[in-house]
């Protein structure tokens, strides 16, 4: 899918088939992907050399991110890392993917910056504005059928292209 999504990506933040300089978020939810497999390998030992390791690992995928320059680069890999850690609904957990996710969003992932009531804020903060609809989320999958995953998959690289196309015509 990274793949795939590449050239609609490329093409509609950069106008060309393909751009090194950016790649597509997907990219992003792979290297994360991969550290919760090796965190699910780690899970079952105890001790500061595994835990080092897993730290280490954190530490590679978040420089992947970044020397890769995916779609909101070592930052991204770190929220969804948030996610997955805190991811017991515990009072705790959900201050910490709180903080977390409001340092991460509010001062590592690049964005403009707007003005709200007067105070100057980065716009990515407003992403924590979906914090709530995503704790709501318990745990049970909607409709689906095999047709409708498939559109799924089809709609980020469809959707970049349509707005690829918006930019050629508009």
């Amino acid at each position: 899918c990274a793949l795939i999504a590449e050239v609609p990506f490329d093409l509609m933040t950069s106008g060309r088939l393909v751009d090194f300089s950016h790649q597509n978020v997907i990219w992003t939810l792979l290297i994360a992907l991969f550290l919760m497999r090796v965190a699910e390998q780690y899970r079952g030992h105890s001790g500061k050399r595994f835990q080092a390791m897993l730290v280490i690992w954190i530490v590679l995928g978040f420089f992947l991110g970044e020397a890769l320059a995916t779609d909101y680069s070592g930052a991204g890999v770190l929220m969804v890392l948030v996610f997955y850690f805190f991811r017991k609904r515990t009072p705790a957990n959900l201050v910490m993917q709180f903080v977390c996710l409001f340092i991460l969003n509010t001062f590592f992932v690049p964005s403009a910056f707007i003005s709200v009531f007067g105070y100057e804020i980065a716009q990515q903060t407003l992403a924590m504005l979906a914090l709530p609809l995503i704790w709501l989320y318990r745990g049970r999958q909607g409709y689906h059928s095999q047709g409708f995953q498939y559109l799924c998959y089809a709609f980020y690289p469809g959707h970049a292209l349509i707005l690829w196309y918006f930019g050629l015509v508009f």
